[in-house]
């Protein structure tokens, strides 16, 4: 798949197809998912391309539920996966790198 003149062999049907990914998240994914895109959209680069995965995908299915791991790949081809879980009465996430 090419994508601003890098070849990206990483999750081609799935790359840039975001909103069906949610659908094949948990609800207590998609639920801590709106959170992250809400508080993130402002951060947004048109350096990396983002795939979120929750406990449903076999490599994750050591998150918790609720829990979702955003795989962030960089132009430069580097990927960056940062876990992300919301705890019951805090407005807050983590940003463990994994």
């Amino acid at each position: 798949m090419e994508n601003n003149g890098v070849h990206n062999e990483h999750n081609d049907a799935t790359i840039g197809d975001e909103r069906h990914l949610v659908m094949r998240m948990s609800r207590l994914g998609r639920s801590t998912l709106a959170r992250v895109q809400r508080r993130s959209r402002s951060r947004r680069s048109n350096r990396s391309e983002s795939v979120f995965h929750d406990n449903l995908l076999p490599a994750y299915r050591w998150l918790l539920p609720g829990w979702i791991v955003e795989e962030r790949r960089m132009n430069t081809g580097r990927i960056y996966k940062v876990l992300f879980f919301y705890l019951v009465g805090f407005d807050h996430s983590s940003n463990l790198i994994i």
